[in-house]
């Protein structure tokens, strides 16, 4: 992206490498541009998050147990009183009914010509249908409002599905599979989600990096791996991991057995 011209500004050199005294947003290399240098950026990134996600996770834990464990003292007994449980669950219907009270749930905005606004009318009555008939759209925006009013923050995931619906063949009375693919979104889990710890904006197009933690069952890796969806790997690099967002919510549940591992997804602007 240009860079406004600035005594900061970064300087280049007779070869156009960007000096490493240059602090900006952009994800930066002074060489070549190879899988490797970028698998050592995100390990750096990763031991970043790793060191400041131990005392985040003990806030976000202490915030969910204030929204479902507070407990008062009445004459000196313990009684447990849900009153930050009360607060959320009351306000939640009301700040759900303000978006979706308008015919409109989201905006959208042509990157082309439309002087008429015909096409961009079409588009948003599409999205805005996808969101309220298909997308279970209330129902994520109802968990992403409670998780913003219990972490603090949250993070919705907008992406294109491919997912193919099923149907079945009047004629051979098969299951067939239909191409249903079309946007949609989900909501990352707080505990899953990371970025540049010493960011303090709320603008993300800002930050240098973001990264989900998505967990998944081995198997499913090692067909990603076998169809070259992702690099390749050794059976014995797959460990199970510990999803500490469901550990949280499903005390009585595993938050991850032996069969699921993850891998983490990092999104960054070069």
């Amino acid at each position: 992206m240009p860079q406004d011209t600035t005594e900061n500004q970064n300087e280049i050199d007779a070869e156009g490498e960007e000096l490493d005294n240059f602090e900006s947003p952009l994800m930066q290399f002074s060489g070549e541009l190879t899988e490797d240098a970028i698998t050592k950026k995100c390990k750096t990134w990763n031991s970043e998050w790793d060191q400041y996600a131990v005392s985040l996770h003990d806030k976000l834990r202490g915030n969910y147990k204030l929204y479902r464990d507070m407990e008062n003292t009445i004459e000196n007994v313990s009684v447990k009183i849900p009153e930050v449980w009360t607060v959320i669950e009351t306000e939640l219907p009301h700040l759900l009914n303000s978006i979706y009270s308008h015919s409109a749930v989201v905006d959208a905005k042509p990157k082309f010509q439309d002087p008429s606004g015909e096409k961009t009318y079409k588009i948003k009555s599409y999205i805005n249908k996808l969101i309220k008939d298909i997308c279970k759209g209330r129902k994520k925006t109802e968990m992403l409002i409670k998780n913003t009013l219990i972490y603090g923050w949250g993070v919705a995931k907008c992406y294109w599905d491919v997912s193919p619906d099923h149907d079945v063949d009047p004629f051979t009375k098969e299951v067939i599979d239909v191409n249903s693919a079309h946007p949609d979104f989900y909501n990352i889990d707080p505990f899953s989600f990371g970025f540049k710890p010493d960011y303090d904006g709320q603008n993300l197009d800002e930050l240098e990096w973001l990264k989900e933690r998505i967990f998944i069952s081995k198997n499913r890796l090692k067909e990603m791996r076998d169809s070259e969806e992702c690099s390749q790997f050794s059976d014995s690099d797959l460990t199970a991991g510990d999803d500490k967002g469901q550990k949280m919510r499903n005390k009585d549940v595993k938050s991850q057995d032996a069969d699921k591992t993850y891998y983490d997804e990092f999104w960054s602007t070069l």
